[in-house]
């Protein structure tokens, strides 16, 4: 009788262990892969680049401060002045020591105010910023791939903005017998941003009818562009709608079957 306890409960014993290390270990398989993934995929908060340095002929200095301003939100939240001007003198790059001198010219008190050498150094490199980088910026301007023609005539009217493309034209007229200077005002903004449109361009072939209208203005230029962006969207839904129907066909047809007659026997 002792012999068949014991052998029954060993057997039992048996049983229950290997069933809950079997059990543990298909569990611990299926779900530690898994929590691994979790963790490595986890978002990784606070890996945001800091900003690069201020380059005055290149950067404008009021969007440098904003994407530093936007540095300090992703990357540590509220921060206090001390730790703006630190961040703030350790990526201005270049410009670094324009960038003490100013702080130095301040009063002590102000040395310490984040707000107070932001103001003075937009102060002073606004002044350094002349129109003839801003027109070099203009007329380097390409159109990204993708991009609708709105935008890009968006982003050249904001940059010509910038670049004081009105000009003062004095010339000397004869009235009555005199010489009379007149001043006249030619702003030539429309002109420059359908030229930039036309040199800045991806579309070679629309470019080149553009090149034989005879008297091309820039409202006919983003009509002519806007046409053919919207024939090659009508000509992309067309070609996608086609695909998804042949798909359906595939997908759809009946297999054909055939039948043995009795001359194929």
């Amino acid at each position: 009788l002792m012999y068949y306890l014991m052998y029954y409960l060993m057997y039992y014993l048996m049983y229950y262990l290997m069933y809950y290390l079997m059990y543990y270990t298909f569990i611990g398989f299926s779900i530690v892969p898994n929590l691994y993934k979790s963790i490595t995929r986890a978002p990784k908060y606070n890996m945001v680049s800091a900003p690069s340095g201020f380059r005055p002929m290149d950067v404008d200095i009021e969007e440098w401060f904003a994407d530093v301003e936007d540095y300090f939100l992703a990357k540590y939240g509220e921060v206090n002045d001390l730790r703006k001007i630190a961040i703030v003198r350790r990526s201005f790059g270049e410009a670094t020591p324009i960038l003490k001198e100013l702080v130095s010219r301040l009063p002590a008190a102000q040395q310490l105010v984040y707000n107070d050498i932001k103001n003075a150094t937009v102060q002073h490199f606004a002044r350094v910023r002349s129109p003839i980088v801003e027109r070099h910026n203009f007329h380097s301007m390409k159109q990204q791939i993708d991009e609708p023609i709105d935008t890009f005539v968006s982003r050249l009217r904001e940059q010509a903005a910038k670049c004081n493309f009105v000009y003062n034209i004095q010339h000397t007229v004869h009235i009555n017998e005199a010489d009379h200077d007149v001043q006249t005002v030619k702003d030539t903004t429309e002109e420059m941003i359908r030229d930039a449109i036309v040199v800045g361009m991806i579309d070679e072939t629309t470019r080149l009818r553009l090149f034989r209208e005879p008297d091309l203005t820039l409202q006919r230029t983003i009509d002519m562009i806007r046409a053919v962006e919207a024939a090659d969207d009508y000509s992309k839904t067309i070609k996608e709608d086609k695909q998804i129907n042949n798909i359906r066909k595939k997908k759809y047809t009946k297999p054909q079957v055939s039948y043995k007659t009795q001359d194929n026997v």
